[in-house]
């Protein structure tokens, strides 16, 4: 699975990804997380 989101400015991304990692850790998955500058995707 891939996803790609774009995101107003960093702070957002990060919120994005701790929100993304709280989910993931609470069915035991860990995915490879990646925040560029401004967004986040996920692989």
């Amino acid at each position: 699975m891939h996803a790609s989101f774009d995101t107003v400015d960093f702070v957002t991304a990060i919120r994005l990804v701790d929100a993304t990692a709280q989910a993931a850790e609470d069915m035991r998955h860990h995915p490879d997380l990646d925040s560029p500058t401004g967004g986040s995707t996920s692989g």
